[in-house]
C-alpha cells in the first residue's frame, strides 16, 4: 500500500514550471549583483579562494565537498567572484527545486509555492546569500534525499535505494551534521507502520554499502586527523565535560532559541495567509488535505528532532547551538507546514501567500545587493567593503604581472587571489618557497614591519627589493598597505 497517495490534475506541471522558471531567474540576478557589489571576498567565499589552491581529503573541522566543487568551477572560470556566486546561487536554486521535487507527490500544483516558502526562512533566504558555503550544499543534499525518502515511501525502486545511498554518502561529505537529519528520517520510518517495510527492505543495506563507499576515504583521513576534525566544532558547540544541570537546560534554551529565529517568520506569515484560512475551510466540512499517516510522519520528524536536540545539550554537554545548524534540519518547515494542514487552502489563500513571498524576493534581492553600500555610507564597512580592487591597481603600478604573492593576512590573499589569478599565492608561513618576481603585501598598522620581516626570511639570494608604504583609502575605511617586491633567480 502506498503511504502517500496523490492524484495532480494534468495542468498542475504548467504551474510548478513557472515556479522553476521564477527560480533560475532569481538566482540568477542574485549572481550577477554578487559579482557587480564587490570584488572583495566575504568570510566563507575568502576560505574557499585559499582552500581551493590544492585538492585535499579534508579541510580542517570541514569535510571536502564543497571545496571540490568549488575547485572545479574555477578550473574553467579562474578563481573569481563569479565563480563563487555561480555554485553557491546555482546549489540555491537546486535545493528549491529539489525540495519542489519532493512536495509534487505530495501537494501536486503548490509545490514550487512550497519551495519559495523556503524564503521565508531568514538562514535560508538572508545568510544563505551574505555568507554561508558548507551549509547551503548540505541543505541542497538535504532536500535530495528527502526525494528520494518520499518517492520509497510511495512506490520504491531499486534505483530510489541506491541514489538514496549516495546522496546520504554525499550529505556528510557537506556538513558533518547531516548525520542527524539522515537519522530523523529513519526514526520516521520506524514510527510510521507503513514505512517499516520500506527501511527493513535487502536495499536499505545496499543503501548503506554505496553511502559508506562514497564517505570512506574521507572518513579515513578523518580519523587520522581526529583532533583537527573535532577541535573546531567543540569550540562553536562550547562543550561542557562535566557541566551542571544548569549549562546544559542552557544547551536547550539555545537550541530552542536557534530553531525559532529560523522559523519565526515563516510561523508568522504562514499562520495568517494560509493555516488560519484552511482552518475555517476545514470547519465548513472540507476534507483533510493529507492521509493520517503523513501526518503522523511529520509529526515524529519534529518530535525526533526535538529529541534529539535535548540529548545533545543533556547528555552531550552542548551549551551553544547556532541558527544556521538548523538549516539543514527545518529547511523542510514549509513543507510540513503545508502536509499539517487541516483543509486544503483555499485559492485566495495561496493566491495571497504567494504575492507575499514574491514581494518578500524582492526585497531580499534589493538588500543583498544595497547591503555594502549602505554599510559603507553608515560608516559600518565588512569584509566586501575592502578596497581591494584598489590595492590591486596600485600594485599592478609596481609588477603588472607577479609570479608570487604572499600575503599577509589570509583573508587579504584571498582577495588578491581573485586580482592575480596568474600568480602563485603564499601566505606568510610559506614565504620561503617563494620564487621569480615575488610580490610581499601585509595589511594593519604595523604592515610595513611585517613586510620587511617576510622580506628578510625567505633563504633564496634576494637580486634586488623595493620597499613601498601603500595606503588605500575608503570612504568608510582606511586601511594601510605595503608591499615588498623582490626579484630572485
Amino acid at each position: 500500500m502506498s503511504l502517500l497517495p496523490h492524484v495532480t490534475p494534468a495542468n498542475d506541471g504548467r504551474r510548478l514550471l513557472r515556479w522553476f522558471w521564477f527560480a533560475i531567474g532569481y538566482f540568477a540576478l542574485q549572481t550577477l549583483a554578487r559579482v557587480l557589489v564587490s570584488p572583495a571576498p566575504e568570510l566563507d567565499e575568502a576560505e574557499q579562494l585559499l582552500w581551493t589552491r590544492e585538492l585535499a581529503w579534508g579541510y580542517g573541522a570541514q569535510p571536502p565537498l564543497y571545496t571540490w566543487l568549488q575547485w572545479a568551477v574555477f578550473e574553467p572560470l579562474g578563481p573569481s567572484i563569479a565563480g563563487l556566486a555561480l555554485l553557491k546561487n546555482g546549489l540555491l536554486a537546486l535545493a528549491y527545486v529539489a525540495l519542489a521535487w519532493a512536495a509534487w507527490p505530495l501537494v501536486g500544483a503548490s509545490a514550487g509555492l512550497v519551495a519559495a516558502g523556503m524564503l521565508w526562512l531568514p538562514q535560508i533566504g538572508w545568510e544563505s546569500q551574505r555568507d554561508l558555503t558548507h551549509t547551503v550544499l548540505a541543505t541542497t543534499c538535504a532536500a535530495l534525499a528527502l526525494g528520494l525518502f518520499v518517492r520509497i515511501a510511495r512506490a520504491p525502486r531499486p534505483w530510489h535505494y541506491l541514489v538514496f545511498g549516495a546522496v546520504v554518502g554525499l550529505g556528510l561529505l557537506a556538513k558533518y551534521n547531516l548525520l542527524v537529519f539522515h537519522a530523523l528520517l529513519v526514526g520516521c520510518a520506524l514510527a510510521v507502520p507503513q514505512l517499516r517495510p520500506r527501511l527493513f527492505s535487502r536495499w536499505t543495506l545496499a543503501a548503506l554499502l554505496v553511502a559508506l563507499l562514497v564517505v570512506a576515504p574521507h572518513l579515513a583521513w578523518a580519523l587520522q586527523h581526529l583532533g583537527e576534525v573535532t577541535s573546531g566544532t567543540a569550540r562553536k558547540m562550547q562543550l561542557q565535560d562535566g557541566g551542571g544541570l544548569v549549562a546544559r537546560v542552557h544547551g536547550i534554551w539555545s537550541a530552542l532559541r536557534a530553531a525559532l529565529s529560523m522559523a519565526a517568520p515563516w510561523l508568522l506569515v504562514f499562520g495568517l495567509l494560509v493555516y488560519w484560512p484552511a482552518r475555517r475551510a476545514a470547519r465548513a466540512g472540507a476534507p483533510a488535505a493529507q492521509p493520517d499517516a503523513v501526518r503522523r510522519a511529520v509529526l515524529a520528524y519534529f518530535v525526533l528532532l526535538a529529541l534529539a536536540l535535548a540529548a545533545l545539550a543533556l547528555a552531550g554537554g552542548v551549551t551553544h547551538f547556532k541558527s544556521r545548524w538548523m538549516q539543514p534540519l527545518l529547511f523542510l518547515l514549509p513543507l510540513a507546514g503545508w502536509l499539517w494542514l487541516p483543509a486544503p487552502p483555499p485559492a485566495a489563500a495561496e493566491r495571497r501567500y504567494t504575492v507575499a513571498t514574491l514581494v518578500l524576493a524582492a526585497l531580499l534581492l534589493a538588500g543583498i545587493t544595497l547591503r555594502a553600500p549602505l554599510d559603507g555610507r553608515r560608516g559600518q564597512p565588512d569584509e566586501l567593503n575592502e578596497p581591494v580592487g584598489a590595492l590591486a591597481a596600485e600594485l599592478r603600478t609596481l609588477v603588472p604581472r607577479p609570479d608570487t604573492l604572499v600575503v599577509d593576512p589570509p583573508r587579504l590573499a584571498a582577495g588578491l587571489r581573485v586580482q592575480f589569478p596568474q600568480a602563485r599565492l603564499l601566505l606568510a608561513d610559506q614565504a620561503e618557497t617563494a620564487r621569480g618576481t615575488t610580490v610581499f603585501v601585509a595589511a594593519g598598522s604595523q604592515a610595513e614591519a611585517r613586510v620587511r620581516q617576510l622580506a628578510a626570511s625567505p633563504r633564496a639570494p634576494v637580486r634586488q627589493w623595493l620597499l613601498q608604504p601603500l595606503y588605500v583609502h575608503d570612504a568608510a575605511l582606511a586601511q594601510p598597505y605595503a608591499a615588498a617586491v623582490l626579484v630572485r633567480p
